[in-house]
């Protein structure tokens, strides 16, 4: 197990060195990004954490916990002209659940969120239950995204950048099997990637984030 994760970091921090030209180099934080956010809810999401889950056979395709944008995730789940009360809202690779914590002030009657990593989900339900959201309303899953069975009930799917476009193929493979409405709000630099699924439709473009819904013809 040891010699594996050695070979997991390894391999994670050679595929980070080839992408600095495109993503730039690694800010080092020693101490909590605090944000007004964080500041106004009393939670704590901004901390930055590079070893989410080193053990899982995925981890070299996945990607540092960073948390989104609170204006993008507001915009996204505005501009998508749904009525929120007829979709269930899901963050994949949610991480420490800020998605999940901006959805709760809107009328979505479920949230879920999905994470590799056990402590970050730990986190995550720490932080819904410092703002009294029913645990009825919620669930965290602990589980990798690419053994996540979807809901079938209409969905809000947010992503904010969880993983490269090897493990985004599976996962919205998976999620193209579900049979209700679909919404997808992808926030961070490899938005485009859903650009190349033809049987998603742009629904709009905002802050660093892209909302796309699925074809009419594929249900």
């Amino acid at each position: 197990m040891v010699l594996s994760s050695s070979i997991h970091l390894i391999d994670r921090a050679w595929r980070r060195i080839v992408d600095i030209p495109k993503r730039g180099l690694p800010i080092l934080r020693l101490e909590p990004a605090h944000t007004s956010f964080d500041q106004e809810y009393g939670v704590e999401t901004s901390k930055l954490v590079w070893l989410t889950n080193v053990s899982s056979r995925n981890y070299v395709h996945g990607i540092r916990y960073e948390a989104c944008s609170p204006i993008a995730c507001q915009w996204a789940i505005e501009a998508g002209g749904i009525d929120h009360k007829d979709y269930w809202f899901m963050d994949v690779g949610c991480g420490k659940g800020r998605p999940l914590l901006i959805a709760s002030r809107y009328a979505f009657p479920r949230l879920i969120g999905i994470d590799y990593s056990a402590k970050l989900c730990e986190k995550a339900k720490h932080n819904l239950g410092i703002l009294h959201i029913p645990e009825e309303r919620f669930e965290i899953v602990c589980c990798d995204a690419t053994d996540c069975k979807f809901p079938e009930h209409d969905l809000f799917a947010y992503f904010h950048n969880p993983f490269d476009p090897t493990i985004l193929a599976v996962v919205l493979e998976h999620i193209k099997m579900a049979p209700n409405r679909l919404i997808i709000a992808y926030e961070g630099p490899s938005r485009a990637e859903l650009s190349r699924y033809d049987w998603l439709t742009p629904l709009a473009h905002g802050p660093n984030v892209d909302l796309y819904q699925r074809n009419s013809k594929q249900g």
